[in-house]
């Protein structure tokens, strides 16, 4: 009987743990979309319900220990991600600041990349503010050329999230600020945010930064 009531359980928290296609965190567009952390936490409680209910004898304290262990299941992955992009200098006006030690540019150059965490640290729930900075010099009156920014965020037990943003079509010196939040589920403790600037699907620069979590 036991035997029974375990099956139809694991076979419970197998299909709670199914991410459909609209759920799964991947590359994210310029709206940030992804799956609901929400929805991650929700299916990690039931599951971790499921679990505490067949390794506790007293249903009730099995249930409560397996639904706190479940809400750890959130994932990095289902966090969505907004940038917003500005501009503070065209690139002509970089190219004719920087005329003196630039000369003549004829390929993408990167003048400067930074990535900074707002604040040093966060509460679970907070909005986290990450700002990137780049001045980008391009071949004077060269055609649209796609500039993106890679990101990768790590959590301290070492789960990433990839997704990319667009920046521009043109150079110049640009900020991209990103916010998101985690959900109460996440694990507490350092994450690292890795930045790669891209001109044509091309790397030219990384950028680090990272925050804490308490």
């Amino acid at each position: 009987m036991h035997r029974k009531k375990a099956a139809l359980c694991l076979a419970a928290a197998l299909s709670l743990t199914q991410v459909s296609p609209a759920m799964a965190g991947g590359s994210d567009g310029a709206g940030g979309k992804s799956c609901k952390a929400k929805d991650a936490a929700v299916a990690g409680a039931v599951l971790g319900a499921l679990i505490g209910g067949l390794t506790s004898k007293k249903t009730g304290k099995g249930l409560a220990i397996g639904g706190a262990l479940g809400a750890a299941v959130a994932s990095i992955g289902c966090v969505a991600v907004n940038s917003r992009v500005t501009r503070q200098r065209s690139n002509d006006q970089v190219l004719q600041d920087g005329r003196s030690r630039l000369g003549a540019v004829t390929q993408p150059t990167l003048l400067s990349y930074t990535s900074t965490a707002a604040r040093p640290s966060y509460q679970l729930d907070q909005q986290i503010t990450i700002q990137d900075a780049m001045v980008v010099a391009l071949p004077a009156n060269a055609p649209a050329t796609p500039i993106r920014e890679v990101f990768e965020i790590t959590t301290p037990d070492g789960d990433t999230k990839t997704f990319t943003k667009p920046v521009g079509d043109s150079g110049g010196e640009l900020n991209n600020e990103l916010t998101f939040t985690l959900p109460k589920g996440m694990k507490r403790g350092n994450y690292q945010v890795r930045s790669r600037l891209q001109v044509s699907e091309q790397d030219i620069g990384q950028a680090r930064t990272s925050f804490l979590v308490v």
